[in-house]
C-alpha cells in the first residue's frame, strides 16, 4: 500500500486510522494537495468534533503553508515528495510558494469547523425561516436549568396541582424505593437529550391512566400467583413436597404483594437473582423444570418493567417540555437543539431545493475527522449534504477518517457503527476506497507489541520507531494502607525513579485514571512527595479558597445578613490578614464587635467606595475595581509557582463568570449573588498552561494527547455498570426508538428484559471498555506503566483480565 496514492486531490477515501498513525497528517496533506491543484480555498471543508482539534488542525495547516512561502526549494521538494507529488516538481514548488499569498488574497478561507459550527452555518442560510432565531445563543448552564426544573416539578405546590404526577411518583417509589434515584434519572435526560429530541413527539401518556395502571398491576400479580399455583398442580408429587409453599400461595391471609415477594424469594437468589440451585435440583429429581416457574416470574417482571417505563416517561415528558420551554424563554439553545433544528429543516426540503444547491456548491471537497464519535442526527445531516454534493458534480471528493476501536463516548450518544454505514455509502456513491493506517508514528516497539498482545484484532499494528521503550506491569504489595494510598505511594516512587534515572521531565508524564472519583487522593500523595502536579478534576469555582474569600467579601458588601462565620473567615483571609489571636481580642460571637476590625483596617475607604458603586455599574466592573484596589492576584501569590498559576486563573475565570451571567447584560448585585449560589454545586473544568508538572487526566479527556510516559492508575477497579441509567433503544437504521429507565438492582438477570433490551447495551459497554484501555495504552510514546493488585476481589478488572496476564 502506498499511502500517497490516496492523497490524490480528486480521490475519495475512507481512512481507518489506528491510534497515533497520523490521521491529522493525512487530512492536512490531503488539503495541501487540493491547494496545490489550485482548488479554491473556500471549496474545501474539514469537520471535526472539538474546538481544540479544529484549532490544532488549522494551526498545523497554516504553519506548513507559511513555511513553504519562506523556505528553500529543496525543503519544499522534500515535503512535496512526502505527500505524493511524483513529477513536475518545478511547477509544484512554485505553486507551494504561492499558496500563502493566494489564501491571504482570497475573500474566504478554508472552512475548518466543528460539527456544531457547521450546522449553525447551515441554519444561517435559512435566515428567512421564522422557526430559526435571528441569533442563536448557546445554553452555558444546562445543569443549572435542569436543577431548577427538577425542583419545580417535585415541589409540593406543583404536585398538589398535578396529582397524577404524584400518583406516578408514588408508583415508582414503590418499586425503585429511592426518591433521589428518580430525581437523578430525570435530570440525566439532559445528557441524553439528542435521543429525546428524536422520540419526544411519539411519547404520550394519558393523565387519567393511573387507575388503569393500578388495575393492570393487580392483574399481573394475580396472574403470576395463579400461574405458579397451576404449575404446582401439574405435578402432584412436587405439590405434596412443597405443601407449605403451595398453601401459602392459596392463603387468603397473605396479601398479593407478600405472595409476589415470597415467590421471587423462593425461586431466585437475592444477589444474582438466578434460580436457587437447591430448589432447581429438587425440582429436577421430581421431573419438574424450574424454568416453567421462573419464566412466569420473568414475564411478570417484564410487565412491571413496562409500567415503570410509562410512569417514568410521564415525568420525563413533563421535565423535557418544561426544560425546553425554559430555554425558549431565554432564547437559548443546547448544542443538540441546533443539530435537531438543522436536521428537521433539511428534512423538510426537497432534494433540489436551492438551500441544498447553495451548501453543495460551497463544498467541492469534504473531509470529516473522528467519524466514530458521530451520533445518528449528525450522520443524517451529513448524509443529506453528501447527497447534495454528489448530485451537483461527479468530480467532488469525500475523505472520512475514523477508528471504531477508539470509540469511547457512548455516554454522549456516539455510535461507531455509523462509521461503517458511512464507509458503505461513500463506496457506493463516491467510489471511495478504504485505507488502513496501521503504522504508529507515536509509540515504541515494546508498547506496540504489548498492545498487539492484549488486542488480538490489532495484529497488523506496527511501528518503525527505533527509540528504546518499556512496558512495566507492577503488582503492588498489600499493606495496611488502603489500596488507593498504596498505589499512590507506588506511583510517586515510579515518578521519582523516572526523573532521576531515565532523563524524563515531570511534564513528560501523564497519569491516566478511569474517572475523577479518586484523583484527589493521588494528587494529595504526589504533592506530599513534592512532585508538581496538574489535574483536570472538575470542581465548582466556589470551592477554591481564594474565590470563597472574594465571595464572602461580596456578600458582606451586598447583603445585611450579619453572618459571623463568614465575617470571621473574611478577616482571616489575605485581604485583611488578621491572625486568630487578633480577632479573639474581640467578642467573636458578636458580629458588630468584630466588624470594627474592618472599619479600622486600611481597606475601609475602599469598602465605602465599593459599596457606593453597587447597583450603579455592572458587577463585573465592580469586581474589576476590587481586583485593582487590592492587587488581588499578587495578594494571594505564594512560593508554589503552579499554585500561583491556578490562583491567577481562578480569579480571571471568576471575573469572566460575572460577564457570562445573563450573557453579560446588567443584573443587580442580589441577582448576581443568586446566580453564584445556583452554580455552587455545578462543577466546571479549566485549562491550565502546560508547566513542568505531572498531569493527572481521565482517559476520556486525554484522547488526542500523547506523552513520553503513561502511568495507568486504578486499573484494578472494575467499571461500575450497575448505576441507574437511561437506556436508548435503537431501530435497525440506528435511529432512536425509545429511552428506558433501567434499575439493575430490581431487574438484574431478569431473562425477558435482558434479552429484549439489555444485550445490545452489554455488548456496547464491553466493547467500549476494551476501547478505553486501548486508547489509554496508545497514549504512551516510550514508557507504559500499569500497577495493580493480585487479589481475587479485583477479578474482572483490566489488571486481572488484560494487563497482568501479559
Amino acid at each position: 500500500m502506498n499511502i500517497n496514492d490516496y492523497l490524490n486531490p480528486g480521490k475519495s477515501v475512507n481512512v481507518v486510522a489506528a491510534a497515533g498513525t497520523g490521521k491529522t497528517w493525512f487530512i492536512i496533506s490531503k488539503i495541501l494537495r487540493l491547494l496545490l491543484d489550485e482548488v479554491e480555498p473556500e471549496k474545501i471543508t474539514a469537520i471535526t468534533f472539538t474546538k481544540k482539534t479544529t484549532a490544532e488542525m488549522r494551526n498545523r495547516l497554516n504553519e506548513k503553508i507559511e513555511y513553504w512561502s519562506n523556505c528553500e526549494d529543496k525543503d519544499i521538494l522534500k515535503d512535496l515528495k512526502q505527500i505524493g507529488i511524483k513529477n513536475n516538481f518545478t511547477k509544484y514548488v512554485k505553486k507551494a510558494k504561492r499558496i500563502f499569498l493566494t489564501i491571504q488574497l482570497s475573500t474566504r478561507d478554508i472552512r475548518i469547523s466543528t460539527f456544531d459550527s457547521f450546522f449553525l452555518e447551515i441554519l444561517n442560510q435559512m435566515h428567512f425561516d421564522k422557526d430559526i432565531p435571528k441569533s442563536i445563543d448557546t445554553n452555558l448552564y444546562p445543569k443549572l436549568i435542569a436543577k431548577d426544573i427538577e425542583e419545580e416539578i417535585f415541589s409540593n405546590n406543583y404536585l398538589e396541582k398535578n396529582p397524577y404526577i404524584q400518583d406516578n411518583i408514588n408508583f415508582l417509589m414503590g418499586y425503585i424505593g429511592s426518591f433521589h434515584t428518580i430525581k437523578e434519572s430525570i435530570i440525566d435526560i439532559t445528557s441524553k437529550k439528542s435521543y429525546f429530541l428524536e422520540i419526544h413527539k411519539n411519547l404520550d401518556y394519558e393523565k387519567d391512566d393511573y387507575e388503569n395502571k393500578v388495575s393492570r398491576v393487580m392483574s399481573y400479580k394475580k396472574n403470576l400467583i395463579e400461574n405458579i399455583i397451576r404449575n404446582f398442580n401439574n405435578n402432584y408429587i412436587l405439590k405434596t413436597k412443597y405443601k407449605n409453599t403451595y398453601n401459602k400461595l392459596l392463603s387468603s391471609e397473605t396479601s398479593l404483594d407478600n405472595k409476589v415477594i415470597f415467590i421471587t424469594d423462593f425461586f431466585l437468589t437475592k444477589s444474582q437473582r438466578s434460580p436457587r440451585l437447591k430448589v432447581k435440583k429438587d425440582f429436577e429429581k421430581l421431573n419438574s423444570n424450574i424454568e416453567y416457574f421462573t419464566s412466569d416470574i420473568y414475564k411478570f417482571e417484564e410487565n412491571i418493567y413496562y409500567e415503570i417505563q410509562k410512569s417514568w416517561k410521564l415525568l420525563a415528558i413533563t421535565f423535557f417540555n418544561k426544560y425546553q420551554k425554559s430555554l425558549k424563554s431565554k432564547d437559548w439553545h443546547d448544542y443538540s437543539d441546533n443539530t435537531w433544528l438543522c436536521f428537521n429543516k433539511l428534512s423538510d426540503l426537497d432534494s433540489d431545493n436551492w438551500i441544498y444547491y447553495k451548501i453543495a456548491n460551497s463544498i467541492n471537497h469534504l473531509l470529516i475527522d473522528e467519524f466514530q464519535d458521530t451520533n445518528y442526527l449528525q450522520w443524517q445531516i451529513i448524509l443529506k449534504i453528501l447527497n447534495a454534493i454528489n448530485n451537483l458534480s461527479s468530480s467532488n471528493s469525500v475523505t472520512i477518517v475514523g477508528d471504531s476501536n477508539q470509540s469511547i463516548y457512548g455516554f454522549r450518544g456516539s455510535e461507531p457503527r455509523l462509521f461503517d454505514l458511512c464507509r458503505k455509502y461513500t463506496k457506493e456513491n463516491f467510489g471511495s476506497e478504504d485505507i488502513y493506517l496501521n503504522e504508529s508514528r507515536r509509540s515504541s516497539k515494546e508498547i506496540i507489541n504489548f498492545v498487539n498482545g492484549i488486542f488480538s484484532e490489532h495484529k497488523n499494528f506496527f511501528t518503525k520507531i527505533d527509540v528504546p521503550g518499556s512496558v512495566e506491569i507492577e503488582v503492588i504489595k498489600e499493606t495496611a494502607d488502603t489500596h488507593l494510598i498504596a498505589e499512590a505511594n507506588t506511583i510517586a516512587l515510579q515518578i521519582e525513579n523516572l526523573i532521576n534515572n531515565k532523563n524524563i521531565k515531570y511534564k513528560d508524564i501523564i497519569i491516566l485514571s478511569r474517572n475523577r472519583t479518586h484523583i484527589d487522593e493521588l494528587e494529595k500523595k504526589l504533592i506530599e512527595k513534592k512532585i508538581p502536579v496538574i489535574t483536570d478534576k472538575k470542581r465548582s469555582i466556589l470551592e477554591y479558597k481564594e474565590i470563597i474569600d472574594i465571595y464572602n467579601l461580596l456578600k458582606y458588601l451586598i447583603l445585611d445578613e450579619h453572618n459571623v462565620f463568614e465575617l470571621f473567615s473574611l478577616l482571616k483571609s489575605p485581604i485583611f490578614n488578621y491572625t486568630i489571636n487578633e480577632i479573639n481580642q474581640y467578642n467573636i460571637n458578636d458580629f458588630f464587635e468584630i466588624e470594627k476590625l474592618i472599619i479600622e483596617s486600611s481597606h475601609n475607604k475602599n469598602f465605602i467606595k465599593w459599596k457606593s458603586l453597587l447597583g450603579s455599574i455592572p458587577m463585573h466592573d465592580i469586581l474589576d475595581i476590587i481586583y485593582h484596589d487590592l492587587d488581588i492576584i499578587n495578594l494571594y501569590y505564594g512560593d508554589n509557582y503552579l499554585k500561583n498559576k491556578e490562583i491567577k486563573n481562578n480569579f480571571l475565570n471568576f471575573l469572566n463568570l460575572s460577564l457570562n451571567f445573563n450573557n453579560g447584560r446588567y443584573i443587580s448585585p442580589f441577582q448576581f449573588l443568586h446566580q453564584l449560589e445556583n452554580i455552587r454545586d455545578i462543577p466546571d473544568s479549566y485549562n491550565y498552561p502546560i508547566e513542568n508538572a505531572v498531569r493527572i487526566l481521565t482517559i476520556h479527556s486525554a484522547k488526542g494527547l500523547e506523552a513520553e510516559v503513561i502511568i495507568l492508575a486504578q486499573t484494578y477497579l472494575k467499571n461500575n455498570n450497575n448505576k441507574s441509567k437511561l437506556i436508548p433503544i435503537f431501530n435497525q437504521d440506528l435511529s432512536c426508538n425509545d429511552v428506558h429507565l433501567y434499575i439493575p438492582k430490581i431487574f438484574k438477570n431478569s431473562k425477558n428484559i435482558e434479552e429484549k433490551f439489555l444485550l445490545p447495551l452489554r455488548e456496547k459497554e464491553t466493547c467500549e471498555e476494551k476501547n478505553l484501555l486501548y486508547v489509554a495504552c496508545t497514549r504512551a510514546k516510550r514508557v507504559l506503566i500499569a500497577n495493580g493488585f493480585d487479589n481475587k476481589k479485583y477479578d474482572g478488572s483490566w489488571f486481572s483480565n488484560s494487563l497482568f496476564s501479559q
